[in-house]
């Protein structure tokens, strides 16, 4: 399928330069995009939906909130980001969402306050914390991320998984805090993270070893339960952190079995 031509809002077509293009990447993400849309639409002066195939909703839900939305085909996490930044072009800024995070009212102000600073900064970090079953966890606490950058100074390399927004020249960390509703439930949990294992080993030159299988899912369990303090969110960290040191043995696990093929 051919990608849908993006519609570009009046004030471009009149040759006004936006000053923020918030874009985000989605698939099926009725159950948190249409929040996190909203929160950033007197923010942003363009929003772009880069769609891959979403059947539930999401397509009329975020043209109803005033988004573009343009089908790509799925290219990979990095590609497909770098897909739908490079479809921001001639905005002054750019803001980076996944379809499950939704920014707070501090960070929206800091994010504004940012814009409007004169210096050299080409990126700005935030702050994501996890939010699960009705609560923050503390699962893989600090978890920051750069989001927002200066449009031409930020890109993302190709990689399989957890992908990341490089900027040339200085960053700063915002204030505020970004909401990330990754999962459904346990189960859809446990799920992403199979997924991410069997991305993570079937990168060429993925290497592991006995003493890896032994030693890094329990060490998983004890960065995230322990280290980044799960241990305080009750059975919500437990759980998490077992998940995450299930994801581990599975990564480790694959990796010796196509090593042994």
């Amino acid at each position: 399928m051919e990608p849908a031509k993006v519609q570009v809002p009046q004030r471009v077509q009149q040759g006004v330069m936006p000053r923020l293009c918030v874009v985000y990447t989605a698939k099926d993400s009725m159950r948190t995009l249409p929040r996190s849309i909203a929160s950033v639409r007197l923010l942003a002066d363009r929003i772009i939906v880069v769609d891959s195939g979403s059947v539930d909703g999401t397509i009329d839900a975020c043209r109803a909130l005033g988004a573009e939305v343009v089908h790509q085909d799925w290219l990979g996490y990095a590609r497909q980001k770098q897909r739908a930044i490079d479809l921001a072009a001639g905005s002054e800024f750019v803001l980076l969402f996944d379809s499950d995070e939704i920014p707070d009212e501090r960070l929206l102000e800091a994010i504004r306050s940012a814009m409007e600073s004169p210096g050299d900064i080409q990126g700005w970090w935030i702050d994501r914390r996890f939010w699960f079953a009705g609560g923050y966890v503390r699962i893989d606490s600090p978890d920051r991320v750069l989001r927002l950058f200066r449009m031409g100074a930020g890109s993302i390399p190709e990689r399989e998984v957890h992908e990341v927004v490089v900027v040339a020249g200085p960053t700063a960390r915002l204030p505020g805090l970004c909401r990330h509703e990754s999962w459904i439930d346990l189960d859809d949990a446990l799920s992403r993270q199979l997924r991410y294992a069997r991305l993570a080993a079937s990168i060429p030159g993925a290497r592991s070893n006995l003493r890896k299988l032994l030693i890094n899912p329990p060490w998983a369990f004890f960065r995230h339960y322990i280290l980044c303090r799960s241990i305080f969110d009750g059975w919500r960290g437990f759980s998490l952190s077992i998940v995450m040191a299930v994801g581990t043995l599975e990564k480790h696990l694959l990796i010796l079995a196509k090593a042994r093929r």
